[in-house]
């Protein structure tokens, strides 16, 4: 059985990958799995999250950029970003949207 898919078709999205793991690799900053392992307050349990609107508005600004893959990963940092969009401390890697300030929930 033949496959839909073009060798060019193919080739592209053998090159998209490869950008992108080398996009992850050779960018220490985000490197997300150093992150969570040293601490990262972005993943921090107990700081809080942004609100729904803000999540759906960073969301819509990732959709309507070059960057994002069809995977829904960005291109720039490797993250998924509609999980990316829902943390307060997180930021675009090419700067179209920024952090948003919340307090840590107190643990009891």
């Amino acid at each position: 059985m033949r496959s839909k898919h073009s060798v060019t078709d193919v080739r592209n999205g053998l090159e998209t990958a490869l950008t992108l793991v080398r996009n992850i690799l050779t960018s220490p900053k985000d490197i997300r799995l150093y992150r969570v392992k040293r601490g990262n307050p972005a993943f921090n349990k107990n700081l809080g999250r942004v609100g729904e609107t803000i999540a759906e508005e960073r969301l819509a600004i990732c959709k309507a950029c070059p960057k994002l893959l069809p995977t829904g990963n960005c291109s720039e940092c490797g993250c998924f970003m509609s999980q990316k969009v829902k943390l307060p401390n997180a930021e675009c890697p090419i700067g179209k949207w920024g952090h948003v300030e919340v307090t840590f929930k107190e643990e009891n």
